[in-house]
């Protein structure tokens, strides 16, 4: 009796079926197993750096589709700084271990020199890839942040960070942030309405995580191609370098446009930010700028540098700049 080809047929695809789930069940337990060996990597190289990276628990899930690594109790020290939290999730994809997720659904809490920050979440995600080059882009997103202290409270609505690496030691980075509230200026009828900055760490891997106000004052450095700043119906548009000198003073040159710049100051000068001098002073030299600028046709262009600890707006100093030791 000759078998039917379809039978044959139907065989063959089954045999191919079993085939094929071994061989998955068999990539996928061998990737589990080289992402626990990652994680004690992580662990290991945060060690060396003298950070104590540890976790209570660790459960395993997201069979067949992903691999989902769920740390319980997590605390990170380094220095003076303490950094825990109760749930730490970490995704892999079995198709591609170069593409990582991490996920943070509760309060994160730090502690500094007897200081507590308790940073509220709602479902904080962080994405983390490795391309071909080696490059490393890392992207995190919370549809609502905010930052507890004992005496203020600072929320963000709709957060998101982007970081790349790139083959000139630097790190790129571009934040957005939509109706951020800082007490005491950013509340009720004044509010920043939309923060986007993009730009480049200097020479990041220079970076030393104990230390980096050191990388900040000797060749490292935060150069903002592109910030764009709304505060009620006041828009600020420019770009910004940033360093500090070897006495920890905030050296910084910033160049911008506005539509209605004397409002900041006016909302400073409200909030006892600056002298009433001091909003006198500004609003004289803006005016002076914006009366030059249209009588030649041309946008009002403000520079502001920061230097030896004062805030000068266009070569004349406004307001002394606390040092930078004060907060570390």
């Amino acid at each position: 009796m000759v078998k039917a080809p379809g039978l044959k047929i139907i065989i063959l695809l089954f045999i191919i079926f079993i085939i094929s789930i071994i061989l998955y069940f068999t990539w996928y337990y061998k990737v589990e197993k080289i992402t626990t060996q990652q994680l004690e990597h992580i662990q290991d190289s945060f060690f060396q750096e003298g950070i104590e990276f540890t976790w209570e628990l660790e459960n395993n899930s997201g069979f067949p589709y992903r691999i989902e690594k769920e740390l319980r109790n997590i605390n990170i020290k380094f220095n003076s700084i303490n950094i825990s939290t109760e749930n730490f999730k970490i995704i892999y994809q079995p198709w591609n271990i170069n593409h990582i997720i991490f996920k943070i659904s509760n309060n994160i809490n730090l502690f500094n020199n007897n200081k507590k920050i308790t940073v509220t979440n709602s479902n904080l995600l962080a994405s983390f890839t490795i391309n071909k080059y080696l490059q490393k882009k890392i992207s995190i997103s919370s549809s609502n942040i905010g930052f507890h202290t004992n005496k203020s409270i600072y929320d963000f609505n709709k957060l998101e960070l982007h970081f790349k690496t790139n083959d000139n030691d630097d790190l790129q980075f571009a934040i957005r942030i939509d109706e951020l509230s800082i007490p005491p200026l950013f509340l009720e009828k004044n509010t920043l309405n939309k923060l986007y900055i993009t730009g480049e760490a200097i020479k990041y891997k220079k970076i030393d995580i104990n230390n980096y106000y050191k990388w900040l004052s000797n060749e490292g450095g935060i150069n903002i191609n592109n910030i764009n700043i709304d505060i009620n119906e006041t828009n600020i548009a420019g770009n910004a370098f940033l360093r500090l000198d070897k006495n920890l003073d905030i050296q910084s040159s910033i160049s911008i446009h506005s539509n209605n710049f004397n409002d900041i100051f006016t909302l400073l000068e409200q909030n006892n930010m600056v002298s009433k001098n001091t909003l006198i002073k500004a609003n004289l030299i803006i005016k002076a700028i914006e009366i030059a600028s249209k009588t030649s046709n041309k946008q009002s262009i403000f520079s502001i540098n920061i230097r030896n600890g004062y805030l000068f707006l266009m070569g004349i100093k406004l307001l002394e700049i606390p040092n930078i030791r004060e907060y570390l």
